[in-house]
């Protein structure tokens, strides 16, 4: 169902070097107060569509010095968490995490070409990422990043995500 969405960068920095990545990294982090203020305002505000969602992103979200702090503020006040990351870091996490969120893993292609793109063995952590929300049931999408150096994965892409039983397709950007 469409939906109004805020997509809150929650800190400027992650522990990867993708090579497709827009963000001018530094040390930025989202003060706590900041975040709920403009949720509390963006939930005020008289959209169109019924339905909002509050997305936690950045840089990597699960870096946030309180995430579980930021996490709770977003969940109190929506009944749910959206989060776009790398996985990582979701197996520290994993206990917080509520089947009705939803946790978005990017994933760039088969493992050698997303290791080109993100770095050496970041692909095992975001198979392990998604592996370990379908056996919890938590809902997950996968984000997959189009580009020169993975636009032969497109196939193994589709087929990769029909192995998970709670997965589904984030949006895709070009």
């Amino acid at each position: 169902m469409p939906q109004n969405f805020l997509d809150l960068h929650i800190v400027d920095f992650c522990q990867l070097d993708c090579k497709h990545c827009y963000l001018n990294k530094g040390k930025r982090v989202m003060p706590l107060n900041m975040l709920r203020a403009i949720c509390e305002d963006f939930l005020k505000t008289d959209f169109p569509l019924p339905q909002n969602s509050i997305i936690l992103s950045g840089g990597e979200p699960l870096l946030h010095p309180k995430f579980v702090e930021a996490y709770s503020v977003v969940r109190e006040l929506i009944g749910h968490v959206a989060l776009a990351t790398n996985g990582i870091l979701i197996p520290k996490y994993i206990h917080i995490f509520h089947k009705n969120d939803g946790i978005q893993v990017s994933v760039d292609g088969d493992e050698k070409a997303h290791d080109f793109i993100r770095g050496k063995g970041s692909y095992e952590k975001a198979v392990r990422a998604l592996k370990l929300l379908d056996e919890h049931g938590i809902r997950h999408t996968l984000s997959f990043t189009i580009n020169q150096a993975n636009k032969h994965c497109i196939d193994h892409i589709i087929d990769f995500r029909l192995t998970f039983r709670e997965a589904k397709f984030g949006r895709c950007r070009k």
